[in-house]
């Protein structure tokens, strides 16, 4: 769900020495992050940035696109083998 009462921009930040980044205090406050959240670092679609996604949105994405692909499996294999019937039947 996008929600319309997020900005599209925070801020800008800095990779540090250690490569460390400092997440912007109004970003932490708008998508409730706090000390201790465990954050995935994810590829950009072009490759050429990161995403940074909660760990618990990234297994409930992972759970839901399992489920989504064991519904359509059984779907193609229903589907198969509606197909096989009728091919014996011809």
């Amino acid at each position: 769900m996008i929600r319309s009462d997020r900005p599209d921009f925070f801020s800008i930040t800095t990779v540090g020495e250690r490569g460390q980044v400092v997440i912007p205090k109004s970003a932490r406050e708008a998508l409730n992050l706090g000390a201790g959240d465990r954050l995935v670092v994810l590829p950009s679609k072009r490759g050429n940035g990161i995403l940074l996604m909660r760990e618990e949105n990234i297994k409930e994405l992972a759970q839901q696109m399992s489920e989504r692909a064991e519904h359509i499996s059984q779907r193609s294999r229903r589907l198969q083998e509606k197909l096989h019937t009728a091919e014996r039947e011809e």
